[in-house]
């Protein structure tokens, strides 16, 4: 039998969403280089292979974003030094992405901020509470994720 989700999940889920982007919001302020929505497009080119090297497209499927909102994020990093583009040799219609230094550094300085603030909000909770939080959202992502590829499967299929 499948289990009946609590009326106010969905509640507590748009308070999640809300409360993230006003602490995404709050933290990018402190990292002047980088607008908030910018941390994800950083940690997505990060995410490729060891030399953080990919091309916009699959930024953009990593990102979950059309290209064009992809091509407008990456000129803005590129112009901040935190993202260098370089002609592929072997698509002279293609772009390679790469990390800079400067990118690098900015991110790793971001999430150290990101990860000072959720120690800070969950201060008061118990290594155990915080073990099980963290397998149930891991769950909540990855089951979310399998249905979202079902459903954009299913459509892409009618």
């Amino acid at each position: 039998m499948t289990a009946v989700p609590e009326p106010g999940l969905g509640e507590q889920l748009r308070a999640l969403i809300r409360v993230a982007r006003v602490a995404r919001q709050r933290l990018a302020v402190q990292t002047t280089q980088v607008q908030p929505g910018m941390t994800g497009v950083l940690a997505a080119l990060r995410r490729g292979d060891s030399d953080d090297v990919c091309h916009a497209k699959e930024l953009a499927a990593r990102c979950g974003l059309d290209t064009s909102t992809i091509s407008r994020a990456v000129t803005t990093l590129v112009t901040r030094g935190l993202v260098q583009r370089t002609a592929d040799p072997a698509d002279g219609r293609a772009s390679i992405l790469t990390l800079t230094a400067a990118g690098h550094a900015a991110l790793a300085s971001i999430e150290r901020q990101q990860t000072e603030f959720v120690n800070g909000a969950l201060r008061d909770w118990t290594a155990p509470e915080i073990e099980a939080f963290a397998a149930a959202l891991t769950r909540f992502v990855d089951d979310l994720t399998t249905h979202l590829d079902q459903t954009s499967t299913l459509e892409a299929a009618q």
